[in-house]
């Protein structure tokens, strides 16, 4: 039997057929749709993953120079920042934070310092800045999902530094906060800075109308706790009251630390003799009866007083002294001579534009009274609170060219300091600003 097909019917075979192929359009279609969707998707979480990685190594980064000057920051500060900012950008998360393959330190050059980590130590020393290399956004697709696709992923990286300059917060600092940590007596005592501003932060007490003043650029009269000033003192500009603390604008700092092998006391004495020295650690040094020590350009750490009577003379270029802890003093009396020059700023020593250094747990006495021919050339520092910068009655130093950071000061009757900040001499402050470079 002959069955003759009708022209333009469907047999079910073609059908089927027509089915497979509309299923396989479908199909396709949906993949094309689901790319332009969840592709333009995926663009603008890119966008949100860089913004995450942008604003995480910058406020790791604003630690850091937080840190540098004088705030006290730690690690876990840095690596919860980090956690908190991302996720306040659409959640994103951090890959490998406290390893070596997350986040990091960087220095000035973008060197790697060291991993960020949760330890509840001091932020590394050399840090300006964070890289962060990945942060990363994860999420389920809208249609790729329906072809096999579970999930998709953005990622991005950044990295921002702290500037490092020549801003200073103050010249003549006085940071211990056990009262009065810095006073001056007597009608002819005279504190004169130029350069920037006189900072104290434990209160300023002044007797027997003595001038303080602060000239120049950055001038001012900061203090942090109570002010008391005789009537007649004379103080330019007037004193401001902070309301928040002085910071340790040289906190940044690494803590000195002295070498193993210590060469006994030096005893200089006697008219005509000169001794010299080459940088090392010595138990002490005494300068009397009209001799003169010549310093060679380095490093020298002292474990005992250094004393300069009786017309004794120091003098070093390129140099650093350092006095370790726990009580090493700096003692030159009136009628001796110092003439110290810090190593420039350039300079592979440990402490470029630094003079004097007291370690942070050294609570010794620095005088500062010598001769009208001394002179000191760079930075000094005695920054804990029972360190005393002491000036007896009548005593004077022609020239600093320095920035002064102590514990505490006492200017006695007629003792006159002044000092002039310049900054292609002194230790290189950082300025506190984060910049992405990348």
């Amino acid at each position: 039997m002959h069955v003759q097909r009708q022209r333009g019917q469907m047999q079910p075979r073609d059908r089927g057929q027509v089915l497979v192929m509309s299923v396989g359009g479908m199909v396709v279609l949906l993949m094309l749709v689901g790319m332009v969707i969840d592709g333009g998707f995926a663009w603008a979480q890119r966008r949100e993953a860089q913004n995450a990685a942008d604003f995480a190594s910058l406020a790791g980064t604003r630690l850091v120079a937080a840190s540098l000057n004088g705030a006290k920051v730690a690690d876990a500060d840095v690596y919860a920042a980090l956690i908190r900012i991302a996720d306040l950008n659409n959640h994103a998360s951090i890959p490998n934070l406290g390893t070596t393959d997350g986040p990091v330190y960087v220095d000035a050059a973008f060197g790697t310092v060291a991993p960020v980590t949760s330890r509840d130590e001091a932020i590394p020393v050399g840090a300006r800045g964070v890289s962060v290399p990945s942060a990363q956004l994860t999420w389920q697709p809208f249609l790729m999902s329906l072809v096999g696709v579970s999930s998709m992923s953005a990622s991005a990286s950044a990295m921002a530094i702290t500037v490092v300059g020549t801003s200073v917060p103050c010249v003549f600092c006085v940071i211990g906060n056990n009262p009065p940590p810095f006073s001056l007596q007597g009608g002819s005592t005279s504190l004169v800075v130029t350069g920037g501003a006189i900072a104290s932060d434990g209160g300023l007490s002044a007797e027997g109308n003595p001038t303080i003043q602060s000239t120049g650029a950055g001038a001012a009269i900061d203090v942090y706790g109570a002010v008391s000033l005789c009537k007649n003192c004379i103080t330019s500009p007037a004193a401001t009251v902070l309301a928040a603390r002085v910071p340790d604008p040289l906190a940044f700092l690494p803590d000195p630390v002295a070498g193993t092998t210590t060469i006994g006391a030096v005893d200089a004495k006697g008219s005509g003799t000169t001794v010299t020295l080459s940088p090392g650690t010595y138990a002490g040094l005494t300068i009397e009866a009209n001799a003169t020590v010549q310093l060679k350009p380095g490093t020298y750490y002292f474990k005992g007083d250094v004393s300069i009577q009786s017309n004794g003379a120091l003098r070093g270029t390129g140099v650093t002294l350092i006095f370790m802890g726990p009580q090493t003093s700096f003692l030159p009396q009136s009628n001796s001579t110092v003439n110290l020059t810090a190593p420039a700023l350039d300079s592979a020593e440990p402490f470029p534009g630094m003079a004097i250094y007291y370690a942070r747990n050294n609570k010794g006495t620095l005088q500062l009274q010598s001769s009208s021919a001394s002179s000191i050339v760079g930075t000094i520092y005695a920054a804990n609170t029972l360190s005393l910068l002491d000036m007896q009655s009548g005593t004077s130093v022609a020239s600093l060219r320095s920035m002064v950071v102590v514990g505490s000061a006492n200017l006695q009757s007629g003792a006159k300091l002044a000092v002039t900040y310049d900054s292609t001499v002194n230790v290189r402050l950082p300025t506190g600003v984060a910049r992405l470079v990348q």
